[in-house]
């Protein structure tokens, strides 16, 4: 039986799964001020991202390929433009406007290219470690 490598394990599963938490959680808000939705505040925001992090745990036994994380982070995405409407207490903001869609996708899309860069570096230093 093959040991699996170290980055599926230990402190560079939660840096990964920090990293999926928080890169996504701030974009998303990001993103959803960016398109005329309000900000929460802080804690929410914090809560959200470690949600999510915490959401990845299961995930993170392997490494993740680009399509995996386009699909996590555009439901993300979507939660978290239905969470922040509602916390925001703005149902109307419910179904995003075209610009807030923009913003989500162009976030969806930043976030997606630098975490499949992150998983390439960090299997790639566990592979030479």
């Amino acid at each position: 039986m093959a040991l699996a490598p170290v980055a599926t394990r230990g402190a560079a599963r939660v840096v990964r799964c920090g990293a999926v938490g928080l890169s996504t959680g701030l974009l998303a808000v990001l993103a959803h001020a960016g398109g005329g939705g309000h900000v929460p505040s802080l804690p929410h925001v914090l809560v959200f991202a470690f949600a999510i992090a915490w959401t990845c745990v299961p995930l993170t036994d392997r490494q993740l390929g680009f399509a995996e994380l386009l699909g996590l982070v555009g439901v993300v995405q979507v939660a978290a433009h239905v969470f922040l409407a509602l916390l925001t207490r703005h149902p109307r903001e419910l179904v995003p406007s075209p610009s807030g869609l923009l913003a989500h996708a162009a976030a969806t899309a930043v976030v997606v290219a630098a975490l499949a860069g992150f998983e390439q570096a960090v299997f790639r230093l566990a592979a030479a470690v």
